[in-house]
């Protein structure tokens, strides 16, 4: 999939009632997500930097997207990807190949596959559906993965 960054832009603004993320450009530096980069040990995917840079983190329809908080990994909790990759790890309750993305409620956890590059150094998002026992790619990219949830979180799409 081709990133088409307008069309997300604009189902982001079409759907701003329920979409809870900070202002275009305030999110979060590049020397931040450079730090993560180091920390997880991966390059991140073009996609999810765009939305980092974009908007740092944040809500669609009350389902939380890790991103970047700007505070030191150890001690960010809630929504940095960083911090939740650290906690996982270490309570064992994610493979070492997963980043996670978004977890809501436990229903169903969405995650890179990082031992799976696809072009240009995107991942292929995952999703864990803990009702239904499955473990299945969801979308080729992150832009895809953002564009699929607000369609399917949000009332106005």
């Amino acid at each position: 999939m081709a990133a088409d960054y307008d069309s997300v832009m604009n189902l982001i603004e079409a759907n701003s009632a329920e979409i809870s993320f900070w202002p275009p450009g305030k999110g979060a530096s590049e020397e931040w997500i450079q730090r993560a980069e180091e920390a997880l040990g991966v390059s991140l995917p073009p996609t999810y930097k765009w939305f980092l840079t974009e908007f740092g983190f944040g809500d669609i329809g009350h389902e939380e997207i890790y991103g970047i908080l700007e505070e030191e990994f150890e001690r960010a909790v809630g929504g940095d990807v960083v911090y939740n990759f650290l906690v996982r790890r270490k309570s064992g309750t994610a493979e070492q190949n997963q980043l996670v993305l978004c977890d809501n409620d436990g229903d169903e956890i969405f995650y890179f596959k990082l031992d799976s590059p696809g072009d240009h150094g995107e991942f292929p998002v995952f999703r864990i559906d803990h009702i239904e026992g499955s473990d299945e790619p969801y979308a080729d990219d992150f832009l895809e993965f953002l564009k699929k949830r607000i369609e399917f979180l949000c009332s106005s799409v």
